[in-house]
């Protein structure tokens, strides 16, 4: 996403619209439970989750996984300027996870925000989920949108101020039957003290992937032990009331 090739304007907006990442990091922190020595944070960006997770679990080896770049290397920055020695990066797409990590294992793996549903081939998709069965030791976290509530359709627009910037953002997408929703984003960003302008224009192809496909994919080996309707863990997921889709799986 040409998003991400900004990651000042990126953080920006994803601090105004995922205002719980601190809610998030002690749901992980909590699901984790400090019984793991290594961890894969897959589309894990500049470390929105792992920085912080990497402070509260110091004997933990974190690896920020993502296809960004510019990412990454705001990722590295923060690791540097903030003088952490447990958290590395990896530069790569989510398809080709088996190929870049080869056959390196992990005591866990998650996936935030809903970025695994990027991976729309079946065939690079259950390549995928075959190396996490046979890479992951202990637990996978999936956290996706609730895409079983959302409209066929939707067309919305909204203008918040936040931080000196007007950030007006345009969203449009279609859900069909198989929950693949294509889509687009546009993102301007206003800053209020220059009234300089950055406008950014990004399609979407993303794959809703339901609980059972996600067992299934798996396969036999794992088992899905929850699946939260939010970072709350006493909501339990429900299907027309959930934003999010967040399912635990443990190895048996």
């Amino acid at each position: 996403m040409e998003i991400y090739k900004n990651p000042e304007l990126f953080n920006l907006w994803r601090e105004n619209h995922e205002k719980k990442s601190n809610e998030e990091v002690q749901f992980l922190k909590s699901i984790l439970n400090n019984n793991i020595d290594s961890l894969l944070d897959i589309g894990g960006a500049d470390g929105v989750h792992t920085i912080p997770l990497s402070k509260e679990m110091k004997k933990v080896e974190f690896t920020i996984y993502d296809g960004s770049e510019e990412l990454i290397r705001n990722a590295k920055k923060k690791i540097s300027e903030q003088n952490i020695s447990n958290v590395k990066t990896q530069v790569g797409y989510f398809e080709n996870i088996p190929q870049v990590l080869a056959d390196k294992s992990f005591d866990a793996a998650i996936s935030m925000w809903t970025t695994i549903t990027y991976v729309n081939d079946l065939k690079k998709r259950k390549e995928l989920y075959k190396w996490l069965s046979e890479n992951i030791e202990k637990t996978i976290i999936i956290d996706q949108s609730n895409f079983y509530n959302y409209p066929e359709s939707d067309l919305s627009k909204s203008v918040e101020i936040f931080k000196n910037y007007e950030i007006r953002t345009t969203r449009q997408y279609t859900m069909y039957e198989n929950y693949l929703r294509t889509g687009s984003y546009t993102f301007n960003f206003k800053n209020l003290n220059t009234d300089e302008e950055h406008k950014i224009y990004d399609p979407e192809i993303v794959q809703f992937i339901e609980p059972k496909e996600i067992d299934k994919l798996l396969g036999s080996k794992w088992k899905r032990t929850n699946t939260f309707g939010s970072y709350d863990q006493k909501d339990i997921f429900d299907k027309k009331n959930s934003k999010r889709l967040i399912t635990i799986h443990e190895q048996k």
